[in-house]
């Protein structure tokens, strides 16, 4: 089985919260009204917002919040937090443009809640189209498209930030690691990459959805793409832990991670017994097919296509 440490490191890698984060015991914050948010969201005030507006808003609240976030200081996160959720969510605003024109209008959206529209196989496709603008960030080059080479060197520039951030406060590490979703971006890439090619284009997105949505089963990972995936998942350990650089991975340089591996784990990692963990022995722990429970050959199962509520599931 994986190791509890590598569990917890790949859970802090794939899901940053983008959720309020309230104390034990406190009151429910209060909701702003569908008026407000509506208004806040219409940056033109003419009565309706379109798709571009929408993802406008929507990728500027995103960096805002990813912002705050690196900068440790709760009343930052907070204020980021607010903004968002005196806004629209993308998936709010496809599910009730129930015509699917991609322009919400004031009337649409204050229907009666037990009124709101189905969820279409439009709003699924357009969601996944607004992902892909997302994971854009990271494409260096600018062409419109996102490479494996181009997501690892973001991806390894922002946590040797997080590092520097940290000073070792492994409390620290895991608040700034939260905030990013390193390893679901890796496995969106390699999930939605139909040509093998580690090159994911706006294009390949669309037919996978397309493929989802018609029940072709398509969400696993292939051999080559879980081994790659794996490998993703080792530099980024190195990246995180590897204080002098020889691209492997001691018993001194893990002891003191949060949640780290025992004596015993790490010996059983250790295949060549030289005392060091190498990409090689880590990728393989990472993919081992004992941690798939009981899966078939191919990798581990990503969400199906989003059918929850209105607000998105917020």
């Amino acid at each position: 089985m994986k190791p509890t440490w590598m569990l917890a490191l790949a859970g802090m890698l794939c899901t940053g919260a983008l959720a309020a984060q309230d104390t034990p015991g406190s009151p429910e914050p209060e909701r702003p009204s569908k008026e407000v948010k509506f208004k806040n969201t219409d940056a033109d005030a003419d009565g309706k917002i379109t798709f571009d507006e929408m993802k406008k808003v929507h990728h500027a609240g995103l960096k805002a919040w990813r912002e705050a976030g690196e900068s440790l200081d709760d009343k930052k996160v907070a204020e980021a937090q607010k903004w968002l959720d005196e806004r629209l969510f993308v998936f709010e605003f496809l599910v009730w443009d129930g015509n699917d024109d991609r322009e919400l209008t004031k009337e649409e959206y204050l229907k009666d809640p037990e009124e709101a529209p189905e969820i279409t196989r439009q709003d699924n496709l357009d969601s996944e189209e607004v992902d892909f603008d997302d994971l854009l960030r990271h494409d260096s080059d600018k062409d419109g498209k996102l490479s494996l080479a181009e997501l690892t060197k973001s991806t390894q520039a922002k946590l040797k930030q997080y590092v520097e951030i940290a000073k070792g406060d492994n409390d620290k590490l895991e608040k700034l690691l939260s905030i990013e979703h390193h390893m679901m971006a890796a496995y969106t890439l390699l999930n939605r990459d139909l040509d093998g090619d580690s090159v994911l284009t706006r294009e390949e997105v669309k037919t996978y959805m397309e493929k989802v949505l018609n029940r072709e089963e398509m969400h696993e990972l292939t051999k080559d793409a879980m081994k790659k995936y794996g490998q993703f998942m080792a530099d980024t350990m190195f990246t995180l832990y590897d204080k002098d650089g020889d691209k492997a991975l001691s018993w001194d340089e893990l002891k003191n991670v949060k949640n780290p591996p025992s004596e015993e784990e790490f010996k059983k990692l250790d295949k060549n017994g030289d005392g060091k963990l190498t990409g090689e022995e880590v990728a393989a722990a990472l993919t081992d097919s004992e941690s798939r429970d009981g899966e078939e050959d191919g990798g581990s199962t990503p969400p199906k296509p989003d059918e929850s509520k209105p607000d998105g599931g917020k």
